[in-house]
């Protein structure tokens, strides 16, 4: 449009323009509405595309195999399944398959809290939280007796297939460190479990609750 002094423009100054405007976010990209909310990105070149509002508390991030803007949530995982140990050999109580390519860029991270309670004997009691193949937080074998433990990790990304993390345990008043390096291939699901270990009592151990949330490391 061209606007010229003492001139008043008319509805022909303007339609093409506003045709032109309609084609970019209506017509030419086949988006014909809009929802409160909604936004606009790039999803090619020269090709708009909206994205739908998120639900609550979820956080604008880009995806790592298309590098389009998403809505993802802080926390990845809830389970407060009350969950007793059956053996007294090494089992699996809680777990959660972390999403493939979740970590997707190297600091990108998790943090992991898993709790519970010990049966009322004296006899030794380990619990674990498995990241893949490796344990990145364990108890060690305590005599817990009708106490409470808590498990709870950080595992960062450090490359496609490696990765930083630091454990710290408490079973009972016995506190607990643990320092490894997980090899597990991010591009898949990652298995995390919530594991016992009960010398004696098969049913020494219970499992409260299991958290997983992503940290972004950018």
């Amino acid at each position: 449009i061209t606007l010229v002094d003492s001139t008043i423009p008319v509805a022909a100054d303007f339609n093409s323009n506003f045709t032109a405007l309609n084609q970019a976010v209506g017509t030419a990209t086949a988006i014909t509405s809009f929802a409160t909310g909604d936004m606009l990105y790039s999803s090619a070149a020269n090709t708009l595309a909206k994205l739908a509002i998120g639900a609550g508390r979820r956080k604008l991030a880009v995806t790592t195999s298309t590098t389009i803007p998403e809505w993802i949530p802080d926390i990845l995982n809830v389970n407060t399944t009350s969950t007793t140990s059956t053996q007294t050999a090494k089992e699996t109580l809680l777990s959660f398959s972390l999403p493939a390519a979740t970590l997707g860029t190297n600091g990108e991270g998790i943090e992991i809290i898993a709790w519970g309670t010990a049966l009322n004997t004296a006899n030794n009691k380990t619990q674990t939280i498995d990241f893949g193949g490796t344990t990145v937080a364990s108890t060690g074998a305590v005599a817990n007796n009708n106490g409470v433990w808590m498990v709870r990790a950080f595992v960062y990304r450090t490359g496609a297939a490696t990765q930083a993390a630091m454990g710290e345990a408490m079973s009972a008043t016995t506190p607990a460190l643990t320092n490894s390096t997980p090899a597990e291939t991010l591009s898949g699901a990652i298995t995390i479990a919530v594991t016992s270990t009960n010398v004696t009592d098969a049913t020494g151990t219970t499992a409260k609750g299991l958290m997983v949330r992503f940290i972004n490391g950018g």
